[in-house]
């Protein structure tokens, strides 16, 4: 019986040559559920200088409608990278405020359910902090999670969320 013993690490692991394929790509396109988006958005991403990448989407949070940009500036140049991120959000269009605040509460803490729960602002924007994980592999597919705060502009309250996304770069 042989055993094969290896001194390689996960984190020595590359690919093409090149630990970091986001500057071989010029652009991404896919979903997110959660984040500055609301529920469910499409997103385009465009990377730039190896280590950051800017986010255009445009998204539904079920009885709202959402648009955003965000940037994000990745820890690491690896196929798993960490990142911290910043944008800005606008949450507008309600089309059922008890709906949404029963379904939705952060909506509520966010500011664009008023207190009472049944009357809607017209519009919210938010500001999202996030740190997350990206993973980007060889031919192109991405996943990523992440952790926000997201601020509201409106009354400086913050909210807890997340998002997870897929995207295919080309």
């Amino acid at each position: 019986m042989t055993v094969l013993l290896s001194s390689r690490s996960f984190s020595d692991t590359t690919y093409s040559g090149n630990p970091n394929t986001r500057d071989e790509y010029a652009f991404g396109m896919g979903s997110t559920i959660g984040g500055p988006g609301g529920i469910l958005s499409l997103q385009a991403d465009f990377p730039f200088l190896q280590r950051y990448s800017v986010h255009l989407g445009a998204g539904s949070g079920l009885y709202f409608d959402s648009y955003y940009l965000t940037f994000r500036a990745y820890l690491r140049e690896h196929k798993f990278s960490p990142y911290a991120g910043l944008g800005v959000g606008r949450w507008q269009g309600v089309q059922s405020p008890e709906k949404l605040a029963q379904n939705l509460p952060l909506t509520k803490n966010l500011g664009l359910v008023k207190e009472s729960g049944n009357e809607a602002h017209a519009n919210l924007h938010v500001v999202p902090l996030a740190l997350g994980l990206h993973f980007l592999a060889e031919s192109g597919l991405s996943m990523f999670a992440e952790f926000e705060f997201l601020l509201s502009l409106r009354n400086a309250r913050v909210s807890p969320y997340g998002a997870l996304g897929f995207q295919w770069y080309l």
